[in-house]
């Protein structure tokens, strides 16, 4: 059984409600954090532009960093018309407690599924791929070279309450998405039953492998 860093799981289960995270921002008036993201244009990456997450938008300066502080790199990826990205937003990121196991173990990276379909579609696959279907808000880890070490689709607290009491597997943002013009599915139909090994030194600079950081 493939054995994954405590912290690791220790932030899924604060994403995911399994563990008491902390109190969730109710003070609307001023927002007392404003990170990276404020500098962006992507709707979906501004509405996370006052969360105590230190968060980096997708690019060389994230991965520079997990490289000299030997983290791995959390990247966290929706889309703004998501409902349960809104939610998980609301309910995990702003959440103090959450935001911390992520700035103090973690490179924390959002994407915009709808501007970077190329990034969202080769970590959807690793997820696919891996056995653990498919849907939004995707949380994956990486090592500092953009290799995925484990990923879910995860939700907020309350998604994961009603899912031990039999929720159906919908209750996550899936199915199929158009992005610029084409469709996305949410699961493959023949994927393999464990993801392969990586092949050596695909990163960066080549079409085929994983994306680049820029």
């Amino acid at each position: 059984m493939r054995r994954y860093p405590p912290v690791v799981i220790l932030l899924f289960a604060a994403l995911s409600g399994v563990l008491p995270a902390g109190q969730v921002k109710t003070d609307k008036t001023k927002p007392r954090h404003t990170n990276r993201l404020a500098r962006e244009t992507s709707p979906y990456l501004l509405m996370h532009k006052h969360n105590p997450v230190d968060w980096y938008p997708w690019g060389p300066e994230a991965f520079a960093k997990a490289k000299k502080e030997n983290k791995l790199v959390f990247v966290s990826i929706g889309y703004s018309s998501c409902y349960w990205c809104h939610v998980m937003e609301r309910e995990s990121f702003s959440n103090a407690a959450v935001a911390k196991l992520l700035n103090d173990w973690f490179v924390a990276v959002k994407v915009d599924r709808e501007e970077r379909p190329d990034i969202d579609h080769i970590y959807m696959t690793a997820l696919q791929t891996s056995g653990r279907g498919g849907g939004w808000p995707l949380s994956m880890f990486l090592t500092p070279d953009g290799r995925p070490v484990v990923g879910a689709p995860t939700g907020p607290p309350r998604i994961a309450r009603t899912a031990r009491t039999s929720a159906p597997a919908s209750s996550l943002c899936s199915g199929s998405s158009t992005t610029s013009g084409k469709k996305t599915p949410s699961r493959s139909k023949n994927r393999p039953t464990s993801w392969p090994r990586p092949r050596p030194a695909p990163w960066p600079g080549r079409t085929r492998g994983w994306p680049s950081s820029s």
